[in-house]
């Protein structure tokens, strides 16, 4: 998987991935239902249930993968460091203020800030 900068996403919108599986494994089990109670022959029904499978695997990577993305912008609970290992980083340059070590940005971190 490369970066692609150009890329962009909606880490805002609602998880409809999440409903089209929802939406097709439902189907799925209404196939095997009906064909519990059918007098019909048991082979359409088996296909039916078998491509609303294969259709519900194919919106599940995104669906998770927009899950994931929204739970981690709901952030973590702080975190704090004793006053012993704030003076061992400070202690070469203690007229300075220290904010931590954070990290890198990249367009994608700016777009989901924003």
């Amino acid at each position: 998987m490369s970066y692609d900068p150009l890329a962009y996403e909606m880490p805002w919108r609602p998880n409809y991935e999440k409903n089209a599986v929802a939406g097709w494994l439902a189907a799925s089990g209404a196939a095997l239902a009906v064909e519990q109670v059918s007098t019909m022959p048991p082979e359409p029904f088996y296909w039916m249930t078998g491509i609303c499978g294969v259709m519900a695997m194919a919106r599940l990577p995104k669906a998770i993968k927009l899950h994931l993305l929204q739970k981690h912008l709901k952030g973590r609970d702080l975190e704090f460091i004793s006053i012993a290992e704030l003076q061992k980083y400070i202690k070469d340059t203690p007229d300075d203020m220290w904010l931590g070590s954070g990290f890198l940005w990249e367009n994608r971190h700016a777009q989901r800030v924003f």
